[in-house]
């Protein structure tokens, strides 16, 4: 068995990062945080203008009071026989809408001040002082670089190979490399590539920035590796790395071709190493390039002490 080795080229993404968004609509009047500002949990990114909300906050606190004085009143009403039951459900019931009103007023003066979520980087402004922006509109983007991700794209046929946890070094310039672990392999392969999107994840002791080109070796197990030519490596019409074999056709002297999909795992001097020929088989080394998965052939075994028969 032999280590199988995935390798990618990708970028540092940062561990966490999300839009900040209004939870009131209003006139924005400062934004304490300036872009590239580092910030904590609870700090203020975007304040908006309060406008009426202290007026409506004050009224609030006034409806309250009359409404609790007209429960009360109504209460002492009842138990001297002078008003009835419904009377006192129905100011009770003003009582409890004078108060969540009043909760109301008080929440929607406080979402003037958009804060941070969790600490980070304001990796980017979406709103000058001035502009008016609804409920649900992004105040900034916050980044968390505490961590750092490596993300990339690998092939079908090694992306079936990696599983969250597996090992991986990073490089990243002329840095030193560093460990770091998968944390997430997509099931579904981007539209325009066929890739599918591997994450790797490490602590960010360096102080790494985002959008660095990066490369990933992940250690994706071990298998059987088998020797072959380089010049035997082809690829299909889907763009997936792999071999043509051949399998004799019982009772001919013909063959059938087969695309075999392989991974590399290794290179010397006799040829490279690849994952995914399952027991022995008949790797075409010659003329690989004009049949297809398939197509019948006339064939001839080449011995080679170093490879065996292929």
């Amino acid at each position: 068995p032999k280590a199988i080795e995935v390798a990618f080229s990708g970028r540092t993404e940062a561990g966490r990062r999300g839009t900040v968004r209004a939870e009131t609509a209003g006139q924005v009047l400062t934004i304490p945080a300036q872009e590239g500002t580092s910030v904590r949990q609870g700090d203020v990114l975007c304040r908006l203008d309060p406008d009426s909300r202290n007026a409506i906050v004050a009224e609030a606190r006034a409806a309250i009071v009359k409404a609790a004085t007209d429960y009360n009143a109504t209460v002492t009403l009842y138990e001297e026989g002078f008003a009835a039951d419904a009377a006192v459900k129905s100011a009770a019931a003003a009582r409890d809408g004078a108060q969540a009103r009043l909760t109301q007023a008080r929440q929607d003066l406080d979402n003037i001040a958009i804060t941070a979520p969790f600490d980070g980087l304001v990796a980017e402004e979406l709103v000058e002082p001035g502009d008016v922006i609804s409920s649900g509109a992004g105040c900034a983007v916050l980044a968390d670089l505490s961590d750092i991700v490596v993300a990339g794209g690998v092939p079908a046929n090694q992306a079936d190979l990696l599983s969250v946890g597996d090992a991986a070094k990073v490089m990243i310039g002329n840095r030193d490399p560093f460990a770091a672990t998968v944390s997430f392999v997509s099931d579904v392969a981007d539209l325009n590539t066929r890739a599918f999107r591997v994450e790797l994840k490490a602590k960010n002791a360096d102080g790494l920035s985002d959008g660095l080109n990066a490369r990933a070796a992940i250690v994706a197990g071990t298998a059987t590796a088998a020797t072959v030519p380089r010049t035997a490596l082809v690829f299909n019409d889907n763009g997936q790395l792999g071999v043509r074999t051949v399998n004799p056709v019982e009772g001919s002297a013909d063959g059938q071709v087969a695309f075999v999909p392989i991974t590399l795992s290794g290179e010397d001097n006799s040829g490279v190493q690849v994952v995914g020929l399952n027991g022995p088989a008949n790797v075409i080394i010659r003329g690989q390039n004009y049949v297809s998965a398939g197509t019948t052939v006339l064939f001839e075994m080449v011995a080679d002490d170093d490879r065996g028969d292929l």
